[in-house]
C-alpha cells in the first residue's frame, strides 16, 4: 500500500518534491565569492595537555571575541585560560571584555544552541563574537550523548543500530549546524574551533572470519592512523566541514618541552587550505597572521 502523502514528513517531502517550496536560490561569480566575507573553521585535535585550549588563548590575544562551548569532561577550559591570564595580567583586559562561556549545557541546550543560539543566549547577535570555540567534542559525543542515549544505565552494554546511528546523527548534525552559524543581524562570519582527543584506529577485514576477528587477526597491518576521537562514521565525515584538521602534539626531550601542529602526514587525519607546513610551532596567533588571514582577507 503506498505510503500517506498528506501529513507529517512524508507530506513535506512530497511538497518539495512537487516543486510548492517557495525559497529562492542564489547562483554567484566567482567575484562575488571572493568578495564577501569569509572565515574559517578549525579542527584540532590531540592528547591531553598538548596545547589544544591555548588555541583559545590566542584567538583572544589576537583580539577577537571568543565564545566558548565547553562540553569537555569536568568543565575546565575557563580554569585554563583563566590561569594563563593571571600570569600575564598585562592581558587580563582581553579575558574579562572579550570572552564570553557556555558551560552547562546538556545534550538538548547543546541541540538547541546549534539549531537557534538566540533560544540559549538572547544577546549572542548584539553581543557578536568572532569566534564560536566548542572545547571537548569527543566529551560530548562519548560522555554526554551516550549516557543520554542510555539514559545514564552506564553498566549498559548491549547495543542495537538506532543507538549507533543516534551517536552518529547526535554528532553530526549538530555540528553541520554549528559550522553553519554566523550574525544573522550583521551578516558577520564567525570562525569556528572545535577540539577534540585524539585516538589511534586500525583498519580490518571485512571478510574475516568469526574466529579471526575473536582472535584480533583481522587487523590490517600497517593501517594504524592517529585522528580525532569519535566513534561510528562521525569520525570520517567530521573534517569535511574543516579548513584546518590539525594534530596538536607534545614533545618531551630531556628538560625540552616544545609545541607543535601536524598538518601532514601518513598515519595522521590532517588537512589543510592554506598552506601551512607539515609541521609548525604551536603559536596560532602566528599561524593565523602568516597563513590563514591573508586567504580570508583576499589579499593574496
Amino acid at each position: 500500500m503506498p505510503k500517506d502523502l498528506t501529513t507529517g514528513a512524508a507530506a513535506s517531502i512530497a511538497s518539495k518534491i512537487a516543486g510548492s517550496t517557495k525559497k529562492t536560490y542564489e547562483v554567484k561569480s566567482g567575484k562575488t565569492l571572493r568578495e564577501e566575507p569569509s572565515s574559517f573553521n578549525l579542527l584540532a585535535y590531540g592528547q591531553s595537555g598538548t596545547g589544544k585550549t591555548q588555541i583559545l588563548i590566542e584567538c583572544l590575544l589576537l583580539g577577537f571575541k571568543v565564545l566558548l562551548i565547553d562540553t569537555d569532561f569536568g568543565r575546565k577550559a575557563k580554569e585554563t585560560v583563566q590561569n594563563w591570564f593571571v600570569d600575564h595580567p598585562e592581558h587580563m583586559h582581553l579575558y574579562d571584555e572579550n570572552l564570553r562561556v557556555l558551560d552547562d549545557l546538556d545534550v538538548e541546550g547543546f541541540m538547541t544552541f546549534c539549531r537557534d543560539p538566540q533560544k540559549i543566549w538572547p544577546d549572542i547577535y548584539t553581543w557578536g563574537p568572532d569566534v564560536l570555540f566548542w572545547d571537548g567534542m569527543s566529551a560530548y559525543q562519548q560522555g554526554d550523548l551516550e549516557a543520554d542515549l542510555c539514559n545514564d544505565d552506564f553498566k549498559r552494554d548491549d547495543t542495537d543500530f538506532s543507538v549507533w546511528r543516534g551517536s552518529r546523527n547526535g554528532t553530526i548534525f549538530p555540528l553541520m549546524k554549528l559550522l553553519n552559524q554566523h550574525n544573522t543581524s550583521t551578516g558577520q562570519q564567525w570562525h569556528k574551533v572545535v577540539t577534540l582527543m585524539e585516538d589511534e584506529r586500525v583498519e580490518k577485514r571485512k571478510s574475516a572470519s568469526k574466529q579471526e576477528k575473536k582472535d584480533g587477526s583481522d587487523i590490517i597491518a600497517g593501517s594504524e592512523r592517529k585522528g580525532p576521537m569519535l566513534n561510528t562514521t562521525a569520525r570520517d565525515l567530521a573534517g569535511a566541514g574543516f579548513s584546518i584538521v590539525l594534530q596538536c602534539v607534545k614533545k618531551i626531550v630531556g628538560k625540552d618541552v616544545t609545541f607543535t601542529y601536524n598538518t601532514r602526514g601518513t598515519n595522521i587525519i590532517t588537512k589543510d587550505r592554506y598552506g601551512l607546513p607539515a609541521e609548525v610551532k604551536a603559536n596560532f596567533s602566528d599561524v593565523y597572521r602568516t597563513y590563514i588571514e591573508p586567504k580570508i582577507r583576499g589579499t593574496k
